[in-house]
């Protein structure tokens, strides 16, 4: 993904469509249920995109080092002014060392206004 002009960042990626633009302040990241590994295989670094377009994107946050606990919620702070109606975050690394490559995540909760 292409950001900020002519940066760019490579790595699994999600991304939500909301229908009105919101200032997004903080998500919240759930470890899928069911396997002890799946905590180490949810979102440990990334950045977080916003765009008004769904093709020009902005850096509103990142976050490194993130760790997660089966039935808790992770939470990433975001201290974005600009209200977006795309948002993406690319996750560049796991969160354990489990020498899976594949991202893991049970639920996503998107907080702003």
């Amino acid at each position: 993904t292409t950001y900020d002009g002519s940066s760019t960042v490579g790595g699994e990626w999600i991304q939500l469509q909301v229908p009105t633009a919101i200032t997004i302040t903080k998500i919240q990241i759930a470890p899928r249920n069911g396997s002890t590994n799946y905590e180490s295989r949810c979102a440990g670094d990334g950045r977080i995109l916003g765009s008004t377009n769904g093709s020009t994107w902005s850096t509103i946050g990142t976050f490194t080092g993130k760790t997660y606990t089966l039935g808790n919620y992770t939470n990433i702070t975001v201290t974005a002014s600009t209200s977006y109606t795309y948002f993406r975050i690319v996750i560049t690394k796991l969160s354990g060392n489990s020498g899976q490559s594949t991202v893991n995540i049970g639920e996503l909760k998107y907080f702003g206004y």
